[in-house]
């Protein structure tokens, strides 16, 4: 069977409980870890051959703000 100490009485010697709040040191882990995470850079993948593809292509094509999309420069062809 476990014994609980009297509330204020934690097996510890008073200096060490005095102004000491356990949750405080989790706390503070936590919010390094967290503002470690933040200083590091996002890492963005480059773009696959694929995607660049698809910039290039839109790239070339103009909305017209009527939901068409129309070529911008055209190529004549000779007939």
């Amino acid at each position: 069977m476990t014994t609980v100490p009297p509330p204020g009485q934690h097996g510890l010697k008073d200096a060490e409980t005095e102004d000491h709040d356990p949750d405080d040191d989790h706390h503070r882990a936590r919010d390094g870890e967290a503002s470690r995470q933040s200083i590091e850079p996002e890492r963005v993948p480059a773009p696959s051959e694929r995607e660049q593809g698809m910039r290039e292509n839109a790239d070339a094509w103009h909305n017209d703000h009527t939901g068409q999309f129309i070529l911008r420069s055209v190529t004549a062809y000779d007939h």
